[in-house]
């Protein structure tokens, strides 16, 4: 799954990400209680680091890709 499918799956955007440069950032709320477990599984970013109630993604660029 990429970030973009997993952002459309979600439903609505409660909480729009944090674009940084390359990172992302997501929002750790209860709105994405069943799902957040699904960005450590994602083809196209990886979770860098969980700080202040925000999960934070980088691309896999130059990382294995799954």
């Amino acid at each position: 799954m990429t970030l973009a499918q997993w952002l459309k799956g979600i439903g609505s955007n409660a909480y729009a990400p944090i674009v940084t440069g390359p990172g992302v950032g997501i929002h750790d709320t209860p709105h994405i209680a069943y799902t957040r477990t699904y960005l450590w599984d994602l083809s196209d970013y990886y979770v860098s680091s969980v700080q202040a109630g925000v999960i934070w993604l980088l691309p896999r660029t130059g990382q294995t890709s799954k």
